[in-house]
């Protein structure tokens, strides 16, 4: 049962956390300078700091926030996924081992990509990979039939939130998705109930639920859709294929037309930032 944490839980359960998995890091440097002589007592007090981080994170999977954020264009169904709004310094927004619940989402549902108008970021010993600052869509799944994008907006701490679902009519015209909002890989329940990891341009691979490590897969290269971004909204707005839910609008009404559509020619940089403890480590350049 998902039980959202409030911000300030939120904020005292991960200075604690950092500060734990500062720790652990730090004795895990002292076990290897020991190199395999460390005393008993320091291996121990390392199992059980792991053991208690262990336990922390399935914590935070638990409370992370569960919200309505889109609407399906097919069914009308208000779809709702976990974010962490209260800021990008959470750990569902670590790019490298996201912890996320495994989501319950509509049929139609095929991926979603966001993103994110930075404001002062949050610092915090994590890889966050928000996409850029402008919101995009991605043409060569909008322009098959079977496919149309919702785009609504959505408040993460001190930045302005794009998220972009993608949702399929036809099941049997597939393509293969891009990897999840923020991170290096896609998941989803197969037909057994296994939940299975794929990166976008990789190989499947089966693999129990573990949201310590990060996933493994296989590069490769040769099977996959090379998917480009166009920042320019308005056309897929006009055409039907990108409806709109306005900000702030607690029914979540779907909005087509470019009439009064607040999406369109939104300032901010095109590049898909790299953000590490409180600073975007790469360049936020103004044109893609």
């Amino acid at each position: 049962m998902n039980t959202p944490f409030t911000g300030e839980e939120r904020a005292k359960f991960l200075k604690t956390y950092y500060e734990l998995l500062e720790k652990s890091q730090d004795l895990g440097h002292e076990i290897v300078g020991y190199e395999g002589n460390a005393p008993d007592s320091i291996i121990t007090e390392s199992d059980n700091l792991n053991a208690e981080l262990s336990e922390m994170r399935d914590e935070y999977v638990k409370c992370v926030p569960v919200l309505p954020i889109s609407r399906c264009p097919y069914t009308n169904q208000a779809v709702y996924h976990s974010i962490d709004h209260y800021g990008l310094d959470g750990l569902w927004w670590d790019s490298q081992v996201p912890l996320r619940p495994v989501e319950v989402l509509p049929s139609t549902f095929f991926m979603v990509n966001g993103a994110v108008k930075l404001g002062k970021i949050e610092q915090a010993p994590i890889i966050v990979k928000p996409g850029p600052e402008a919101p995009y869509v991605v043409p060569e799944i909008l322009e098959l039939p079977q496919f149309k994008a919702v785009i609504s907006q959505i408040r993460v701490g001190n930045h302005v939130a794009y998220p972009i679902f993608y949702f399929i009519e036809d099941w049997e015209k597939a393509v293969e998705p891009m990897n999840n909002w923020g991170t290096n890989y896609w998941q989803f329940l197969d037909a057994d109930g296994k939940l299975r990891y794929y990166e976008y341009g990789g190989y499947v691979e089966e693999i129990d639920p573990d949201y310590s490590d990060e996933p493994v897969v296989e590069e490769d290269d040769d099977d996959y859709t090379e998917y480009t971004f166009d920042f320019y909204l308005e056309k897929w707005v006009k055409q039907g294929k990108l409806l709109w839910i306005a900000p702030d609008d607690p029914s979540f009404m779907l909005k087509t037309g470019t009439s009064g559509c607040p999406y369109l020619n939104l300032e901010g940089s095109h590049e898909f930032s790299v953000i590490y403890d409180g600073e975007a480590t790469e360049p936020l350049e103004e044109e893609i």
